[in-house]
């Protein structure tokens, strides 16, 4: 499906790609309006369903909700049904009590969410909360990337003073048991998405935080090292990254607001583990992207220059 929010009527307009079609001859349309029960005051800034198709997150400045989707059949699209629906706010006073400064940067519905019901939000505040729809009133987890110190084995001396503009999940990666406080009762490792989290300087990090087991410790990398390494870092003015994965490799994407955008493949660098057998290994592994295509668009009107588009 395909969602859109209708500002005049308040409400979520949802097409049915596979049922969509357009005759020459009359101006038709399958679609269907979904009625939400609450609507925000403030205007929706992202639109972002689940994987299956049973909530859609609206994105504010300042707040988000939720619209839980009711099913639907073709013929609804057909006849432009309008059908009402529950929706509600997230977060509640949580959001209430940031700061007027402090604002959404991204959200995005938690890959390890077997019922596929916890959605990721980042703050400009460089936060992570971690909520569960079934219970939106306050975050099962939140996560300051600014708060780890080095007062134990499981979290680096580095901490994000920067601003964090963008995450996206990455692959599946097996920790071992003694990061997830299991070594004792258990030998088989926890596979976890690993959340890639970037910088208004183009620095990436790699974080790892358990979904089920909110209070193991949360390890958050140093910028992962960029190869070949250049002064300007591939651009200091980064505004979006996405993960993707396809046999067994992982890309970043990074687009930058000068209109670039770098493709970056990351490894593990296995070259820590030597001599250490993988029982033992008490971290994640070490990552690191080797950047490997940079594309540079033309910002503005190209006019007739259509060759000058793409260079």
């Amino acid at each position: 499906e395909l969602y859109a929010w209708n500002e005049r009527e308040s409400a979520l307009v949802c097409v049915n790609l596979k049922e969509l079609r357009q005759e020459e001859d009359a101006d038709y349309r399958n679609y269907c309006t979904i009625i939400c029960s609450c609507v925000p005051t403030t205007p929706i800034r992202r639109i972002v369903p689940n994987r299956t198709g049973r909530y859609v997150a609206l994105l504010c400045d300042d707040d988000a909700w939720i619209v839980e989707l009711p099913l639907v059949d073709s013929r609804a699209f057909k006849e432009n049904a309008k059908i009402q629906t529950k929706s509600f706010p997230i977060g509640g006073r949580f959001f209430e009590s940031l700061a007027n400064s402090n604002h959404i940067q991204q959200a995005k519905w938690h890959p390890d969410s077997q019922a596929d019901v916890h959605l990721t939000i980042l703050t400009s505040d460089n936060t992570l909360s971690i909520f569960n729809v079934l219970n939106p009133l306050s975050p099962e987890q939140r996560i300051s990337l600014c708060g780890f110190e080095d007062d134990d084995d499981w979290k680096p001396s580095y901490s994000i003073s920067d601003s964090v503009i963008d995450f996206d999940f990455g692959p599946v990666e097996n920790l071992p048991p003694v990061y997830t406080g299991f070594a004792k009762t258990s030998r088989n490792e926890s596979p976890i998405h690993v959340i890639f989290v970037l910088k208004e300087n183009g620095d990436v990090h790699a974080l790892f935080p358990h979904l089920n087991h909110p209070k193991c410790p949360v390890f958050l990398s140093n910028p992962l090292p960029v190869h070949p390494p250049i002064d300007d870092n591939y651009g200091v003015d980064a505004c979006s990254i996405l993960c993707l994965e396809r046999g067994g490799l992982c890309v970043l994407v990074i687009g930058s607001s000068n209109g670039s955008i770098c493709h970056s493949l990351v490894l593990n660098d296995d070259s820590d583990d030597e001599g250490e057998e993988e029982a033992v290994r008490r971290t994640p592994r070490k990552k690191s992207r080797y950047v490997f295509e940079i594309i540079d668009f033309e910002l503005g009107d190209p006019g007739d220059d259509v060759d000058g588009i793409l260079r």
